[in-house]
C-alpha cells in the first residue's frame, strides 16, 4: 500500500471536507441499528457501460454520461415499470420472493462513483441467491450492464459465494458520511490501493451504511484498507471524524459481461435458465432502448 499517495490525496480531502462535513452534519439517517439486515438485493445502474456505444449509440451514450446525478436518479424512476415486468419474467413465480420498493444509493466501481439502485428481496419460502442470479443476468443484459451485485445474508453452507462485506458508518463524533463524503472514503481506499483494481463499494443514504466486500472469507485487505482509512480521517480532522467498521458474513454472486469482447451480452445469455424466453429479453431491450429516447427528448438534453 503506498501510504505516501494516501496522504497527497488526504491533503487534497481534508480541504473538500470543510465543506462536505457541514452538509453531512445537516442530514439525519435512520439508526443503521434499525437496518434490515435479513433481506437479499441486486444492485445495478441501469446507464451502459462506456463499452455499448454498438447497442446504445455513441451520441445518446453521451448524452446519458452527461446527466446529474439528480437527473440519472429520474432516468431511472422513468424505468420502473421495465424493471418490474422483467424481474416478473425471469424469477420463479413459486412466491419464494417479496420485493421490496427499489432505494436510490451510490455505488463505487472502476473508480467512479455513480447513482445506483437496490432492490431487495425478502425470502417468503426458501429462496436462495442461485433465483436472484436470474433476475441479475437480465438486468445486466437488459441494461448494457458491465456487472450487476447480488448480495444475500448467509446460508450457513460453505461454497464458493461465501464472502465478507465491510461495514462503515459514522462513530460517536460528528457526522460524516453522506452521498459526497462516501466518494472522498472510496478514494482514500484507492489511494491506500494504489488503484481501484478489486475496490467497489455501495453507499445507502437511508442508513448511513458504507459498504464494500472481500470476495473470500480469508482475506483481509478490504477490512485493512477501510480500516487505514478511518485512521486517516481521524487524523486530518484532529479526531473530529470517527468510523466504526464492522464485518459481516454474506452471500456474494457478480455476474458480468465484457461488452468489448462479448458483443451481443453472451455472458449474461450463457447463464440464463432456458426457461427465460429470448424474446422477452428481446422485448424489454427494446423498451429500454425507447425509454432512454423518450427521456433525453422529453427533458431536451443536448
Amino acid at each position: 500500500m503506498n501510504i505516501t499517495r494516501a496522504k497527497k490525496y488526504l491533503s487534497l480531502a481534508s480541504v473538500l471536507l470543510v465543506g462536505t462535513t457541514l452538509t453531512a452534519c445537516a442530514t439525519n439517517p435512520i439508526s443503521p441499528q434499525a437496518a434490515d439486515r435479513r433481506y437479499c438485493e441486486i444492485i445495478y445502474a441501469p446507464i451502459p457501460h462506456v463499452t455499448t456505444a454498438h447497442i446504445v449509440g455513441q451520441e445518446k451514450l453521451d448524452k446519458l454520461f452527461a446527466l446529474s446525478n439528480d437527473d440519472q436518479y429520474r432516468f431511472f424512476r422513468s424505468l420502473s415499470g421495465i424493471t418490474e415486468s422483467l424481474i416478473t419474467a425471469t424469477l420463479d413465480a413459486d412466491g419464494s420472493w417479496e420485493q421490496q420498493p427499489a432505494e436510490e444509493i451510490i455505488g463505487g466501481y472502476e473508480g467512479l462513483s455513480i447513482p445506483s439502485l437496490s432492490i431487495r428481496f425478502l425470502s417468503q419460502q426458501g429462496g436462495d441467491i442461485t433465483q436472484l442470479e436470474s433476475a441479475a443476468n437480465a438486468l445486466g443484459y437488459i441494461y448494457a450492464q458491465d456487472s450487476v451485485w447480488v448480495q444475500c445474508p448467509d446460508d450457513g453452507i460453505r461454497n464458493n459465494t461465501d464472502s465478507i462485506t465491510v461495514i462503515a458508518q459514522d462513530g460517536p463524533s460528528r457526522p460524516f458520511l453522506d452521498s459526497d463524503t462516501a466518494a472522498i472514503l472510496f478514494g482514500i481506499m484507492i489511494a491506500l490501493n494504489n488503484g481501484s483494481e478489486g475496490l467497489g463499494y455501495s453507499y445507502y443514504p437511508r442508513t448511513g451504511y458504507f459498504e464494500t466486500s472481500e470476495l473470500s472469507v480469508e482475506a483481509q485487505n478490504i477490512q485493512n484498507i477501510l480500516g487505514q482509512a478511518s485512521e486517516f480521517l481521524m487524523q486530518i480532522s484532529d479526531g473530529g471524524i470517527s468510523l466504526d467498521v464492522s464485518t459481516e458474513k454474506v452471500e456474494v454472486s457478480f455476474p458480468h459481461n465484457s461488452w468489448s469482447t462479448a458483443r451481443l451480452g453472451e455472458s449474461y445469455l450463457s447463464r440464463l435458465p432456458e426457461g427465460v424466453s429470448r424474446k422477452v429479453l428481446a422485448e424489454h431491450r427494446e423498451r429500454y432502448l425507447a425509454a432512454i429516447d423518450t427521456f433525453l427528448v422529453a427533458n431536451n438534453v443536448e
